[in-house]
């Protein structure tokens, strides 16, 4: 970490931030179970670090994992990278959160909604100038086993141009966040560019302090989307994308995590905000990851993505014995060809989909716009 730190006085040449963090969150519960998040962890800190020691990023950059649990996290993250607990009081707000009851809640839907939230604790991240942040379930090198691409590649011009360019125009504007929309919200958290804030981090921890929200009119109550989004400052397609989402076509903050943290980014940076920091992806030659979102996250059992785990067979992953690297080694061994009826039948009793039906598939889908 002290040589890090020493980079950010140090005349950086080619990359546009001083000081960047790629980063996730992540929350275990008492025990982790089949199909769950935190085992994607395990190749996102693979490619995570790998990510880091870009050498146009001028060795200004490294892994971040937020998380409840720190011991638990660094034996599914072997690769180097930081570690940084939630934050204890911004997690008590969270925490209360979770208990509010309203029309068409339930307790599981709040648990989860609600412990997206700790991501808003980027904005409190001051060490970095900048924070690329993704979910677990991002895939940031799919198509090279988890490693960045070769440097003869195209895909290595649009990721080396995304940090050269395309950062360098969001650290010298006026904006804080820059992510995609999805069918349901306005702004989907999976991935983001941000910069950390105290402003910001203050004015989304006062919000969820009220405690007040209904799907009807959201965050303090303030009323329906349409009633309240700053339509007249907003640029014409701006107001398209944000009327292309269930939140905009039913005028309703029951959409996913509307209560959580796609709900809180979309009224602080749309509403309290006026829209005014935020921005899309150019999509203009840029970087280019994989969001495994909703039932197509690879170490599900019906998922048949062979390719995924391609990073396991790298000469220069190593990783001890886990629960949740048992899981993705019987996943994947399910998904290889050739299987014999003994690997058929055990593959079966386990309930994973195999190549004994149909061959692994991807899902086209996935494909994300970073910058």
């Amino acid at each position: 970490m002290r040589d890090l730190v020493q980079v950010r006085s140090a005349s950086v040449q080619r990359v546009n931030v001083k000081f960047l963090a790629v980063a996730t969150s992540v929350e275990f519960n008492s025990g982790i179970v089949r199909g769950s998040g935190p085992c994607g962890l395990i190749k996102w800190c693979y490619s995570a670090a790998r990510f880091a020691k870009l050498p146009f990023l001028a060795r200004a950059t490294e892994a971040v994992v937020l998380t409840n649990n720190v011991s638990q996290a660094s034996l599914e993250c072997r690769s180097e990278a930081r570690f940084i607990e939630f934050d204890p009081d911004f997690k008590k707000v969270v925490d209360r959160w979770k208990q509010l009851n309203y029309t068409g809640s339930n307790r599981h839907r709040r648990a989860f909604s609600g412990s997206t939230l700790m991501k808003w604790q980027l904005f409190a991240l001051r060490d970095y100038d900048a924070v690329l942040f993704t979910d677990v379930d991002v895939d940031l090198f799919l198509s090279n086993s988890g490693r960045p691409p070769l440097q003869s590649s195209h895909a290595w011009g649009q990721l080396e141009n995304s940090w050269t360019v395309h950062v360098g125009r969001f650290m010298r504007s006026r904006l804080q966040l820059l992510a995609s929309k999805d069918t349901h919200a306005p702004i989907n958290t999976a991935v983001m560019l941000l910069k950390p804030s105290r402003k910001i981090f203050d004015i989304g921890k006062s919000t969820l302090e009220t405690r007040r929200f209904d799907f009807q009119r959201g965050f303090n109550l303030s009323g329906p989307p349409r009633s309240i989004m700053p339509w007249a400052a907003m640029s014409k397609q701006l107001a398209n994308r944000i009327n292309g989402t269930r939140m905009g076509r039913v005028n309703t903050w029951n959409f996913v995590c509307g209560e959580g943290d796609q709900g809180l980014f979309t009224y602080v940076f749309h509403v309290l905000m006026q829209a005014a920091t935020f921005t899309y992806p150019t999509q203009d030659d840029g970087f280019v990851v994989d969001h495994f979102f909703s039932g197509h996250k690879p170490w599900r059992s019906k998922t048949r993505c062979l390719q995924y785990f391609d990073f396991m067979h790298n000469n220069d992953f190593m990783h001890g014995p886990t629960r949740c690297l048992q899981e993705l080694q019987t996943k994947m061994e399910c998904l290889l060809p050739g299987l014999n009826r003994t690997a058929c039948t055990r593959c079966n009793r386990l309930k994973q989909k195999s190549s004994c039906i149909m061959p692994p598939r991807c899902p086209p889908e996935t494909k994300w716009w970073v910058l």
